[in-house]
This record gives C-alpha cells, sequence and structure tokens, in this order.
C-alpha cells in the first residue's frame, strides 16, 4: 500500500498543476484575508462612528433643552422687567397726581388758555 502511494505522489520537487493551484488558492486566501480585514476595520470604524453620532445626537438634544429652558427665563425675566418698569410708571403717575405735589404733574395750562384769550403781549 505504501508503494502504490508513492506511485501516485508526485515529487515534491517538480511544479505541477495541483502545486500551481495551491498557489493560485493561497494568493487568493492572502487576498481575501487581506479584503476580509479591511471589511473588519470598517465595520469597526463604522460601529465607532455611529456610536459618536448617538452621543452627538444626545449632546444637540440636552443643548437644545437647555436652550430652551433659558430662553424660557428669558422669557421670564424680561417679562418680570416690564412688570417692574410699569409698576415704577404706575407709581410715578400716582405721585405726580397727588395734592400738593409739583413733582412729576402734567403741566397745567396756563390762566390765558383756560379762558380762551390770546396770550399776553
Amino acid at each position: 500500500m505504501t508503494a502504490y502511494r508513492l506511485e501516485m505522489d508526485p515529487p515534491l520537487s517538480t511544479p505541477t498543476r495541483q502545486t500551481s493551484d495551491d498557489n493560485h488558492a493561497l494568493e487568493y486566501l492572502k487576498h481575501h484575508g487581506r479584503a476580509n480585514q479591511r471589511l473588519a476595520s470598517l465595520e469597526e470604524d463604522f460601529t465607532h462612528t455611529k456610536l459618536e453620532e448617538e452621543k452627538l445626537k444626545a449632546t444637540i438634544e440636552a443643548l437644545e433643552k437647555e436652550k430652551s429652558e433659558m430662553n424660557a427665563k428669558v422669557a421670564l425675566m424680561e417679562r418680570n422687567d416690564l412688570y417692574d418698569l410699569l409698576e415704577a410708571k404706575m407709581e410715578g403717575f400716582l405721585i405726580a397726581n397727588q395734592p400738593g405735589t409739583w413733582r412729576f404733574q402734567k403741566p397745567q395750562p396756563h390762566h390765558h388758555q383756560k379762558m380762551g384769550g390770546d396770550p399776553p403781549r
């Protein structure tokens, strides 16, 4: 059985079609091995990019929420400032219309304007 096997196996030093096919297969595997490594690297990059994208989306949502809260605070402050201003004007108006005060009073018409006559010359 061993002798038969020796006859069937070609010598190792003689190139044959099988060796050529093996070399092609080896090159094919090397090429696809590199391609598979590159694909794995790209998949890893893609996964990392997706994670970064999710982090950025979360950051954007948090910033938009913060912006909305700040806008609400600013609107409240502006409204409070308007109320304070209105309140101060109302106080000034009330002070101006108290009897016996001269500050902030509305200008009084001159005597001749009350009577309908011409101004003195």
